[in-house]
């Protein structure tokens, strides 16, 4: 079996880890895997991946294929235009969805362009033949659904060996946000939080829009915590950055997965997230704790209770298993054997 992957391009993003990941398995698994991207990024952002990327013209070869794997706007709208063109031939074509592309375009581009190109974008996707999702939750809820094409939830999964409990004394009292600076991913939720208790500060780490950016700031100053919180920028290496904390909070509003949650309890971390129907439906049953859905008081008061545990020493086998590469490898091979037999 030969299979192309097809990705926005070569940068450290949530999407493109899990690529990498998946692109590994099927390497070990003896398939044939090349991989084109639109864009290569700046080389400290780039992701080493098992294969190296090519980037993609728009002479594209299809037929040189037995499965098209795309992720992501572009990638989808390419193949789908190709799909119209009738240049797909034989070749079977499959998309992941990493996360709700309504709420996440208009969060965005603002209601009426993000409407529009999420709507383009789900349409689009009735002509693969294959969907992935990454929980029941955005699949129940994406819809434009079609009897004639395969519509899987598959969880994301990291690389345990990548991550490592730290015996180092962690920053007991500081909590960590890291991710996007974007109002999808409840930021103000973190910051507001502070407000409500005196026992812990806030380190934010990541990158955003400068409207964003200031945004956030003013909402620190407006809080009067301008002390207790801090702007750290993007960081390129997460390993490292997770290793100082204790506690780390995912106040998403959406979220397709949130792979930093896998990240951070194999670091050994406790996590506290946004109790949305995503994250509860992936998380319900493994060492998360859960606060009122984006209530920020009520995220103070479950970071008040984790501050004096004891550190996390130790990962449940369970969810070491569920998570595993290996399972998440199995579960697209069996999608691309089920297609390649029609």
């Amino acid at each position: 079996m030969r299979v192309a992957f097809i990705l926005p391009s070569n940068a450290k993003a949530a999407p493109n880890v899990v690529a990498s990941l998946l692109i590994k398995q099927l390497v070990k698994s003896n398939i044939v895997v090349d991989l084109f991207v639109f864009k290569f990024s700046e080389v400290d952002r780039e992701l080493p991946f098992e294969i190296k990327p090519v980037l993609l013209n728009f002479k594209f070869e299809f037929s040189n294929y037995d499965i098209v794997h795309s992720m992501g706007f572009k990638p989808d709208l390419f193949v789908f235009m190709n799909k119209m063109l009738g240049k797909i031939g034989s070749c079977k074509i499959v998309t992941t969805i990493h996360s709700d592309v309504k709420k996440d375009l208009i969060d965005l581009y603002g209601f009426c362009r993000g409407f529009f190109f999420s709507t383009l974008w789900r349409c689009a996707s009735c002509k693969f033949d294959a969907r992935i999702f990454l929980n029941n939750i955005q699949m129940s809820n994406f819809g434009f659904h079609s009897k004639y094409l395969i519509n899987r939830v598959i969880p994301n999964a990291v690389e345990l060996s990548d991550y490592k409990f730290s015996w180092q004394v962690k920053m007991k009292n500081i909590v960590l946000y890291c991710g996007a600076l974007r109002d999808i991913k409840g930021v103000d939720i973190a910051l507001n939080s502070v407000r409500f208790s005196n026992l812990f500060n806030l380190d934010v780490v990541g990158d955003g829009s400068k409207r964003s950016v200031r945004r956030y700031h003013d909402i620190v100053k407006q809080n009067d915590i301008e002390g207790r919180v801090r702007f750290l920028g993007h960081s390129s290496d997460v390993n490292t950055l997770l290793s100082k904390y204790k506690i780390i909070i995912v106040p998403s509003r959406s979220e397709g997965f949130g792979l930093i949650i896998l990240e951070a309890i194999y670091s050994g971390l406790y996590v506290i997230c946004n109790d949305i129907p995503e994250l509860r439906s992936l998380f319900n049953n493994f060492p998360v704790f859960f606060y009122k859905e984006n209530d920020a008081k009520s995220l103070a008061l479950v970071i008040e209770k984790i501050l004096d545990l004891p550190d996390i020493r130790s990962v449940d086998n369970f969810f070491k298993e569920k998570f595993a590469p290996d399972i998440m490898g199995r579960a697209y091979i069996n999608v691309y054997k089920e297609l390649a037999a029609e």
